[in-house]
C-alpha cells in the first residue's frame, strides 16, 4: 500500500521527529550531567566535614549512617549508606571534575568504583567511553578483570609460599607502644604558655586547671576516660611507648601506603597518609606491586581496628609507621603488645624489601 505524501510534508515529519529527538536527547545528557556533579559535590561536602574534623563519630560510619537516615527521610530513595559511601569515593578518585565524568552514567561510575587499581579502573572507563558500553557490558569487562586478577594473585602468591628461602630473614627492629600514653609539653608558640598534653600529628590538647595535679613539662601521662570527662595519671613509662594510636584503614593505596583515620584520644581525630616504616613494596605498575597491595587489602579488610606506631615523617610529608594487628581481637592493649607485625610479614612473605 503507498502513502501518498508530498515530498515536502514528508521531509518536515522527518524533520520535526529528529528535532524532538534531538532535545529530548539533551535533556537526558543534562540530567546526566547534573546528577554526576550532584554526586561529586555531596562527597567533596562529606569529605570536608571529616578533614574539618567536625566529625565526632567513629571515623566516618556513623556520619555516614545518621546522614543517610535523615537524608532519606527527607529526600526518599537514592541516599542509603551505601550510596554516600560511593559518592565519598567517587571523590576521593576523581579529586577534580573533568570532561570524561560527565560520559558516564552514575551507574557506570558506581560499578567502575569496584575497581580498586587506579589505572586499571582508568583503562576500563577509557574503553567503556571510546565504546559507547552500557551498563551491562560494563559490569561483564569488569567481573573479567576482577576474574583474571584473581587467577594471577593465586598463582603468584602459591608461587610464593612454595618458592624455599635461601636464608632466615633479620627481623626489622620494632618498638611497640600503649595507647594512650601521652607526653606533657609548654607549646612556644602558644601565648598563654600553658602546659598541654602533646597528641601527635601537631594536635594539642590544653590540660584544665584541675587535670595538672603534680604534673609537670616533660612527665610522661596515661589518660582515662570516666564518662565524658578524661583526667591524667602520671605514667613510669619512658617516651619510646608514645604516638601509639588505635587507627581505622580508610584505603590501602599500595602496598607500603595507605589511608587511616588515627584517633588520637581526648575526642580528636585525624585523617592521615601512612608509609609502612623500613620496607618498600613493588610500584603498581608492576605484577609484584598489584600482589603486595592486594595482600594489604585483604589482610585489613576484615580488622575491626589497627595499632600503628608513628615516627618521624618521610620525605614526601607521610608520617613513618608500623603496623599492627589480630583478627577479630577488641583489645586495644592486646593489639598493640602482642599483635601481628605488618611491616615485618610483608617482607616475610617476600612482598617487600628492607630499605
Amino acid at each position: 500500500m503507498s502513502i501518498n505524501l508530498p515530498d515536502k510534508t514528508y521531509s518536515e515529519l522527518i524533520d520535526e521527529i529528529i528535532a524532538i529527538h534531538a532535545q529530548a536527547s539533551l535533556v537526558a545528557r543534562q540530567a546526566v550531567e547534573t546528577r554526576i556533579k550532584a554526586c561529586w559535590e555531596i562527597g567533596k561536602h562529606i569529605v570536608d566535614v571529616e578533614q574539618q574534623k567536625h566529625m565526632r563519630a567513629k571515623y566516618g560510619q556513623q556520619l555516614i549512617n545518621r546522614l543517610a537516615a535523615d537524608l532519606t527521610r527527607k529526600l526518599g530513595r537514592g541516599f542509603s549508606g551505601t550510596q554516600l559511601r560511593c559518592m565519598r569515593q567517587f571523590y576521593m578518585t576523581h579529586l577534580s571534575i573533568h570532561l570524561s565524568i560527565d560520559e558516564l552514567t552514575w551507574t557506570q561510575h558506581q560499578r567502575l568504583l569496584t575497581i580498586k587499581d587506579d589505572q586499571k579502573r582508568k583503562q576500563l572507563e577509557k574503553k567503556c567511553v571510546q565504546n559507547s558500553w552500557s551498563v551491562r557490558e560494563l559490569t561483564q569487562a569488569i567481573k573479567a578483570e576482577h576474574l583474571e586478577m584473581q587467577d594471577f594473585l593465586m598463582k603468584t602468591l602459591s608461587a610464593k609460599k612454595s618458592k624455599p628461602r635461601s636464608k632466615p630473614l633479620t627481623p626489622l627492629a620494632v618498638k611497640r607502644g600503649y595507647p594512650y600514653i601521652y607526653k606533657i609539653i609548654r607549646p612556644t608558640f602558644k601565648e598563654s604558655a600553658k602546659l598541654c598534653v602533646d597528641l601527635g600529628f601537631s594536635v594539642y590538647w590544653e590540660m584544665p586547671p584541675d587535670a595538672l595535679q603534680d604534673l609537670r613539662e616533660g612527665n610522661i601521662v596515661c589518660s582515662q576516660k570516666d564518662e565524658n570527662n578524661y583526667s591524667l595519671v602520671k605514667s613510669e613509662k619512658t617516651g619510646r611507648v608514645i604516638y601509639t594510636y588505635k587507627a581505622f584503614v580508610e584505603r590501602v593505596i599500595d602496598g607500603d601506603t595507605l589511608w587511616c583515620w588515627v584517633d588520637l584520644g581526648f575526642g580528636n581525630q585525624t585523617r592521615q597518609k601512612l608509609r609502612l616504616k623500613d620496607i618498600d613494596t613493588p610500584e603498581l605498575s608492576t605484577p609484584q606491586g598489584v600482589v603486595s597491595k592486594q595482600f594489604v587489602d585483604e589482610t585489613l579488610a576484615e580488622q575491626k581496628f589497627i595499632v600503628i606506631k608513628t615516627y618521624k615523617t618521610d620525605k614526601y610529608d607521610r608520617p613513618l609507621a608500623d603496623i599492627f594487628y589480630i583478627p577479630g581481637e577488641d583489645n586495644i592493649e592486646e593489639v598493640a603488645r602482642h599483635g601481628i607485625f605488618l611491616n615485618q610479614q610483608l617482607l616475610d612473605e617476600g612482598l617487600a624489601k628492607r630499605i
